[in-house]
């Protein structure tokens, strides 16, 4: 289906009424409300650990990047 004016996106509509922080704030609702249903939190989230400890050649590497990101952490607070 086309997107003419009295045929848009709910979606499109209702993020174009919504501020920066009310978008966060919905965001943030599913989000919790999402893990709040799941039962294997360890399940869900293997496909994105893997890939992310992909990237790494080595236990070395990534844990320098894991300090480095503790680092940029401690200092955006």
């Amino acid at each position: 289906m086309e997107n003419t004016p009295d045929r848009l996106d709910r979606r499109t509509v209702e993020h174009s009424d919504l501020t920066a922080a009310q978008r966060s704030t919905r965001a943030r609702a599913a989000a919790l409300a999402r893990w709040g249903k799941t039962t294997d939190r360890a399940e869900q989230t293997a496909a994105a650990r893997e890939a992310f400890l992909g990237k790494f050649p080595n236990e070395t590497a990534m844990r320098g990047h894991m300090a480095s990101l503790s680092f940029k952490a401690s200092r955006a607070s």
